[in-house]
């Protein structure tokens, strides 16, 4: 992997990391602004999927009032499934990304790519460039310059937009700070917005080719694609520079901080993205929402029910979710023996069932429903949440029947977008979505990010189906099947976009992401959530760690939801019932790279050379605090730890949440 490049052009800092630009920060007198999110250069092939881009070293060139990078190199063939042919070597495309800086504040990105001599022509969805905008910009000002030559002043969505708000675009002025604007100029090709957020991306994107054109999309040997976006910072519609600085390009080791020009304004906490510096968090000021219900789900497949069944109760007592979250082809016979599993688990769990039935748009399997409802209620087991999908009248009918007693839900066994885009739905008892953060991109950041756009889901469906509880799941990082056709593979060492095996889930990193998601979702106002997997659950597993430290809490306590004042740092708390002293949990996930330092733990260290009866405190004061979990920077290697204590932050030496990590406080 490509050691990072730091990139400045007068007060626009990013950083160049294997062909993709990270977030677009600008040095300005508001302090530094997150102006844009990131801007990648790629191909999409006829099911969605994201061949790798493979690029050689840069070239640098200093040049007056500015520099350049060029990279080149090539797409890889299509990521094929098991049941599909891979693309020759020869269909590869080669590819040129040109950046350039200017001391004035201008990043210019020009991307061309065209097959490879000898390939045939070569289906696609798309490609070429992707700007992306920051989760901030939701509500901002917007104006347009379209193609024809019309202008349109608007704002950016707050809820999530099923179809593209702004298309035909040459130009967009995005409002980044009073009087401020994010200008792009595009060329090559006709751009247009779209929300990521109904792929549970933390962005909005500009990209072309348009949703609206038809897909696939035959490109033909000889065929040149050349796109380009020229990006400033301007007020009153002429670039003023909040600093006279060069235009350089600096080598940095990884993770180094991105350095402000002398005289700059230095990082504000909350301006900055997520990743970055924090403010220090007192434990003393966190406040707690009201107590209030959250399902915790586990999902449980065909195979798990086949499993010994000593060691799968034995797990099911360790574990004690809420719910036990079943997926089910109604044509599928469940044996007696997987439905005498299925209801010793549920007994040995204390935990109600949610049952997913899919394919109902089939008139015998909605006809097999009786017989599996009848299956069940022989064992005893009644499912407290049907979910028939695809959501008709016909299906809910036919569970409804089937299932006397049990809330009938649906929506859709995918993505957000998908229900987002349903224009008629049957009365139902409850809404369903699944979450995938590696739809678009598989990197560790985006994937953590993910859980920031799920209080932007919730709202758009609390506004269009009013007080309709909303359950999310089953999710994983790895997608479990995609609408949008066949599935990429991914090997072990590296993560890809929609591939059907991750291997982060079941790790460290799968348990910060599992916590962030649940954290969110609760805030957010869902009713429940259900984002690990049994199997990722097994005894010694990090997902099996997580689980018994919820389970023991949750025995005796109620959720809060905590306000900690930062963006990368969400959390709950369990509220003892009946306890004295104020004694509670805290749980705190905080997805960014940099560590957050904490102020607070001075009644925990005063309290360590107290003579016993000595008078303690009127508050509470803090007992214990663990890491539960940590995920390497790498993403795929964190597991889950049970060492008593913080890290430091190595540049202060002080107590500090560390980045991409779960921890649990403990007052009494």
């Amino acid at each position: 992997m490509a050691q990072p490049l730091q990139l400045r052009a007068g007060p626009l800092h990013t950083t160049l990391h294997d062909g993709r630009l990270g977030a677009i920060h600008w040095h300005g007198p508001q302090g530094i602004v997150e102006a844009w999110h990131g801007l990648h250069w790629l191909l999409r092939d006829p099911h969605w999927r994201t061949p790798e881009l493979r690029l050689r070293a840069p070239v640098q060139e200093h040049l007056a009032g500015g520099w350049r990078v060029s990279l080149r190199g090539h797409f890889g063939p299509d990521p094929a499934g098991p049941d599909e042919t891979p693309e020759p070597a020869a269909a590869a495309f080669d590819t040129t990304l040109v950046l350039e800086g200017e001391e004035d504040g201008v990043l210019t990105v020009t991307g061309q790519a065209a097959l490879a001599p000898g390939a045939a022509p070569r289906a696609l969805n798309r490609i070429g460039l992707c700007l992306l905008h920051p989760l901030s910009a939701a509500g901002a000002r917007v104006e347009v310059v379209h193609d024809d030559g019309r202008r349109t002043r608007s704002a950016l969505p707050r809820q999530v937009s099923p179809w593209p708000p702004f298309t035909g675009i040459r130009s967009l002025r995005l409002a980044l700070a009073p009087g401020w604007w994010a200008v792009a100029d595009f060329e090559g090709e006709s751009f247009e917005i779209e929300d990521q957020r109904n792929n549970a991306d933390a962005s909005f994107k500009t990209y072309a080719r348009s949703n609206f054109l038809p897909r696939p999309f035959m490109l033909e040997p000889g065929v040149v694609v050349r796109q380009s976006v020229r990006l400033t910072v301007e007020r009153r519609g002429r670039m003023v520079m909040a600093q006279r600085a060069p235009a350089r390009a600096v080598v940095q080791p990884d993770g180094a901080q991105l350095a402000a020009h002398r005289g700059a304004p230095q990082p504000n906490a909350q301006s900055a993205h997520p990743g970055g510096a924090l403010a220090a968090l007192d434990l003393h000021q966190l406040r707690a929402g009201a107590p209030r219900a959250f399902a915790l789900g586990l999902s449980i497949d065909a195979p798990d029910l086949q499993r010994p069944l000593a060691g799968a109760r034995s797990q099911a007592r360790a574990l004690q979710p809420d719910r036990l979250h079943l997926e089910w082809d109604p044509l599928t016979p469940m044996t007696p023996r997987q439905a005498a599993v299925l209801a010793a688990l549920l007994k040995d769990a204390g935990a109600s069932l949610r049952l997913d039935l899919h394919h109902l748009d089939d008139p015998g399997r909605r006809a097999a429903v009786p017989a599996l409802a009848a299956g069940l209620q022989a064992v005893g087991i009644a499912p407290v949440a049907v979910a028939a999908f695809p959501t008709s009248a016909a299906a809910v009918d036919a569970a409804r029947a089937a299932f006397a007693g049990a809330a009938i839900g649906g929506g859709t066994a995918d993505f957000f977008v998908q229900l987002n885009r349903m224009d008629r739905l049957p009365p139902l008892d409850f809404l369903s979505f699944t979450v995938c953060p590696t739809v678009h991109q598989a990197d560790d950041r985006t994937v953590l990010d993910s859980a920031r756009a799920l209080p932007g889901m919730l709202a758009t469906l609390q506004q269009r189906h009013p007080g309709v509880p909303v359950h999310v799941g089953p999710s994983r990082i790895a997608a479990r099947r995609s609408p949008l056709g066949a599935l990429a593979v991914s090997d072990a060492g590296r993560p890809m976009p929609l591939a059907g095996h991750d291997a982060r889930d079941g790790t460290g990193f799968g348990v910060v992401w599992a916590a962030a998601q649940l954290a969110d979702l609760a805030a957010a106002g869902a009713a429940g959530a259900t984002v690990l997997r049994w199997a990722d659950c097994g005894t010694g597993s990090a997902g099996a760690a997580f689980w018994g430290a919820l389970s023991a809490r949750r025995d005796r306590g109620r959720l809060q939801l905590l306000n900690t004042g930062r963006p990368a740092v969400t959390g709950w708390r369990w509220a003892a019932q009946g306890e004295a002293g104020g004694q509670h949990e805290d749980w705190l996930v905080h997805t960014g790279e940099s560590h957050c330092r904490i102020h607070g733990l001075q009644d925990r260290q005063s309290r360590q050379g107290r003579a016993a009866g000595a008078q303690r405190s009127q508050r509470a004061a803090v007992q214990s605090v663990q890491t539960l979990a940590q995920a390497a920077r790498a993403g795929r290697a964190g597991i889950l730890s049970a060492q008593e204590g913080l890290s430091e932050q190595p540049s202060v030496g002080e107590p500090a949440l560390a980045p991409r990590s779960l921890t649990r406080v403990r007052w009494g």
